[in-house]
């Protein structure tokens, strides 16, 4: 072996175990947080934590997450729509042009695991809203409101990205009497691509609200504080997307007359979370991720 391929292995090999302290260091101070934080799935956690490196966990990570237990899924072809689909709970869910299939079923199996009933990110409408007016704000591929179109009297999809409303349109058809699609981002201001809530809805009637909108939750909730107060009963908000979100968002709702409760459970984003913002400390690891709301009346 020559002397330059012989000092590549070697700094490979002292990376490697470079790598191999700071996993330990970081394993050890993550499990030593989640001792301190009183997690209620605790055992759950450490007993991950413990056996895997924390860069091959996955955004879920639990026993009832593995792969195998969510098969890939069946991917069809509209040949009238040139649109890709899949079966969603009985109903044709349909995928933006020119996304491949293998795409959508990784996407699609994915979506399974956040909708799981054990899913720290699960979202669900409660049985005495329905009949009532939802706004699914951030939309993307519909499979929330798809659930729930059935039990809803009018149902808003609000999704900024122009590439779904193609596949939105297909989605919804059988129901376009009572679907209304808003090519909007909701937040902190009118014009153009934007609208706040309480603008929107100033002369509409709302009931519930689902938003999952990348970090910009604080701002449509700001902004939306005479819709929320005067006439949304229950909200499911992410709280994730931000290291500060869940402190502030549920500070926030308090505010606004609202009894919260949070999904059990974490979801795990290790060193960069899902907004890009780097994080080192091991407590922004680990943050929960949907607070169901609802204000009595």
């Amino acid at each position: 072996m020559g002397l330059m391929a012989w000092l590549r292995r070697l700094d490979s090999w002292r990376s490697k175990k470079r790598h191999m302290w700071q996993q330990r260091t970081e394993r050890e101070c993550l499990l030593k947080y989640i001792d301190t934080a009183d997690m209620e799935d605790s055992e759950d956690l450490k007993a991950i934590f413990s056996q895997n490196r924390l860069d091959r966990l996955p955004v879920y990570p639990y026993m009832w997450a593995r792969e195998s237990n969510f098969p890939v899924p069946e991917v069809y072809f509209d040949e009238s729509r040139h649109l890709h689909y899949v079966d969603w709970n009985g109903k044709k869910l349909y995928w933006k042009r020119d996304t491949s299939k293998e795409t959508v079923a990784d996407i699609v199996r994915f979506l399974k695991i956040e909708q799981h009933e054990k899913s720290p990110h699960r979202y669900e409408m409660p049985e005495y809203l329905s009949g009532g007016v939802v706004a699914d704000i951030g939309t993307a591929d519909g499979c929330f409101a798809l659930d729930i179109i059935d039990r809803a009297r009018y149902v808003y999809l609000f999704e900024c990205d122009e590439a779904w409303m193609e596949a939105l349109e297909a989605t919804f058809a059988p129901w376009k009497d009572k679907v209304f699609i808003v090519n909007k981002f909701v937040g902190a201001g009118n014009g153009g691509d934007y609208v706040t809530l309480d603008t929107f809805f100033s002369d509409k009637s709302l009931d519930f609200i689902k938003a999952d909108i990348e970090g910009a939750e604080m701002d449509m909730l700001s902004f939306g504080e005479d819709t929320l107060r005067r006439k949304v009963r229950g909200v499911n908000v992410c709280l994730y997307h931000r290291a500060t979100d869940e402190e502030n968002i549920l500070g926030l709702l308090h505010t606004y007359g609202y009894t919260c409760n949070v999904n059990p459970g974490h979801m795990f984003f290790y060193k960069t979370d899902i907004v890009g913002q780097h994080c080192e400390n091991p407590k922004d690891w680990l943050r929960r991720g949907v607070v169901r709301a609802e204000r009595k009346i």
